[in-house]
């Protein structure tokens, strides 16, 4: 049942009219479980699988919106499988050491777990956007791996977009924090240069008074 709803929100129209005529003929229809399932999909190793799965999912919390709760549960599982995906595959070495075969970086469920924060970002509410701002600018957008960075700065701007007016007092401090604290280490240039741009983002949401 899982995959036929995912298959409602394939890329291919032809897929998403057979999967909706069989959803249809066979009287099924939406459960309790249904978005945290999804989850499984999410991290799919293959990206058209990945991207209808995180579209499935917002459909399904669009739904059920006003229950912050299970929107507040379901980031969380998405923030704790993001750290479970950062684990590398061992390298293979020979009997002397040498390794034969370098570690991997299975990136491809990170980038998943980002597409889908920005399909779900609408939904957060305020401790929710202080919640996943804090991630992105400490994990999220410095993912060992370029395309996962890519994701989650497309995740954060949106969202930064979405509720900048209403969170910038929430936001403000933690990109201030980053920039104000951060070492200067090269390491930290991708996540400073992406936090630049959530700053230029969340400005336009700041309204200066000014007395005459």
């Amino acid at each position: 049942m899982r995959r036929i709803w995912v298959a409602k929100f394939d890329p291919l129209r032809e897929n998403q009219d057979l999967a909706e005529d069989l959803w249809t003929s066979i009287g099924l229809s939406r459960y309790a479980e249904l978005s945290s399932h999804l989850l499984e999909d999410i991290v799919h190793p293959v990206s058209c699988v990945r991207h209808a799965a995180s579209d499935a999912l917002a459909e399904v919390l669009k739904e059920t919106k006003k229950n912050s709760k299970e929107v507040g549960l379901i980031l969380t599982c998405l923030l704790d499988t993001y750290e479970d995906k950062l684990e590398l595959s061992p390298p293979v070495v020979d009997s002397l050491g040498r390794v034969l075969v370098p570690a991997v970086d299975h990136w491809e469920p990170r980038s998943g777990i980002a597409v889908a924060l920005t399909k779900i970002s609408a939904f957060f509410d305020a401790g929710m956007v202080k919640k996943v701002a804090t991630f992105f600018v400490q994990e999220g957008l410095a993912d060992r791996h370029e395309n996962v960075r890519k994701n989650m700065l497309d995740a954060a701007v949106l969202t930064v977009d979405l509720h900048g007016k209403q969170s910038a007092g929430e936001l403000l401090p933690i990109f201030e924090d980053f920039l104000n604290n951060a070492p200067s280490d090269q390491r930290y240039d991708n996540v400073r240069q992406s936090v630049v741009i959530l700053m230029g983002s969340l400005a336009k949401h700041l309204v200066i008074k000014t007395d005459f």
